[in-house]
């Protein structure tokens, strides 16, 4: 036999060999990987999940409730557990803040002040109530001083129209009859001339409401003369003053 046959005859035997353990490897490798894609095609989906809106806001509100519960019975209990320590103090005797001091020397017979009391709960709570019902007292006696001030200004008020409107009454007559007597004296002396006297009207048509000024100037007078009449009936106006007649 040939030794160079040989030789190449084991050569193509190793190279076939080589070739089939690496299809074989490669076959392996995409079994392996079928197998993979197959578990991961065979995995089920989770679902996404949205939340209920309603659902979250009454979680949200029975957490809320049962914080606020809990807050409750806490408050309860440590007002319970110091109920007895305010009963006590209550109804213990008062002491002064701090050390009492020695009565000085040749003090015989002096009293020392009285301590003052403690600031306990319940007095502070009755202190409260008395200042709030002081307050509301206060603001009903205030309402009524305004009440019975506005009436006193209205009374006045009324007096001051009534004596002005008196007055004027009274101004306006003494003028009619001033008027009256120069109308006699002009129909004398018109008679005497032999000419026919005009007719005057005696009665003065005024508005409801004029100022000093205004009625001064309907009656015929001076404004000052009215004024001066207006203060002898104890009535201080001035020109621009309104007159409610």
């Amino acid at each position: 036999m040939d030794p160079h046959a040989g030789s190449l005859a084991e050569s193509e035997r190793i190279r076939e060999e080589a070739q089939r353990r690496e299809e074989k490897r490669q076959e392996q490798r995409r079994e392996a990987e079928q197998e993979a894609r197959t578990k991961v095609e065979e995995k089920p989906l989770r679902p996404q999940v949205t939340p209920d809106p309603d659902v979250v806001r009454r979680v949200i509100e029975k957490e809320r409730l049962r914080k606020a519960e809990k807050e409750r019975e806490e408050r309860l209990r440590q007002e319970r557990a110091a109920a007895p320590r305010l009963a006590g103090r209550a109804g213990a005797p008062r002491r002064p803040a701090g050390p009492v001091p020695a009565p000085p020397a040749g003090g015989r017979g002096r009293v020392s002040a009285a301590a003052p009391p403690i600031a306990t709960p319940d007095l502070l709570e009755v202190k409260e109530k008395e200042r709030e019902g002081e307050r509301k007292k206060g603001k009903l006696t205030k309402a009524e001083r305004k009440k019975k001030s506005a009436e006193r200004a209205r009374v006045v008020e009324e007096n001051l129209r009534r004596e002005a409107e008196l007055a004027v009454r009274e101004f306006q007559s003494g003028i009619s009859m001033a008027g009256a007597k120069r109308r006699r004296k002009r129909r004398r002396d018109e008679d005497d001339g032999g000419e026919e006297a005009a007719q005057e009207r005696s009665v003065i048509e005024i508005e409801d409401v004029l100022t000093v000024e205004q009625l001064a100037n309907v009656l015929g007078v001076g404004v000052n003369d009215l004024i001066l009449h207006l203060m002898d009936h104890n009535i201080l106006a001035t020109k621009n003053q309104t007159l409610d007649l």
